[in-house]
């Protein structure tokens, strides 16, 4: 989340930033500093206020990133935004 990063919780508010304009975004790119490992995956949704969108992508064994170039949506100003992790497998922490 660039220069909105807030760490990892399970609980959602704890890491949710407030966007600061309203806009449409076209991308969604994620990287991490360790791969999940062989055989494992990492899934990230962004999420607007609460609420998964059609942005989402999959980082699997040593890649450590991954885009969603085919989908857009627009963000108001004030929404509150938060990117969603489900693990595949036991990866590595990171």
């Amino acid at each position: 989340m660039g220069p909105f990063e807030c760490g990892f919780s399970t609980t959602e508010c704890d890491v949710q930033a407030v966007f600061p304009i309203s806009s449409t975004e076209d991308r969604f790119d994620v990287f991490v500093e360790t791969s999940p490992g062989s055989g494992n995956s990492w899934t990230l949704t962004f999420r607007v206020a609460g609420a998964d969108t059609a942005f989402t992508c999959t980082i699997s064994g040593s890649a450590t990133q991954c885009q969603d170039l085919t989908h857009s949506g627009s963000i108001s100003a004030g929404n509150a935004i938060s990117v969603k992790l489900v693990s595949s497998g036991v990866p590595t922490s990171t």
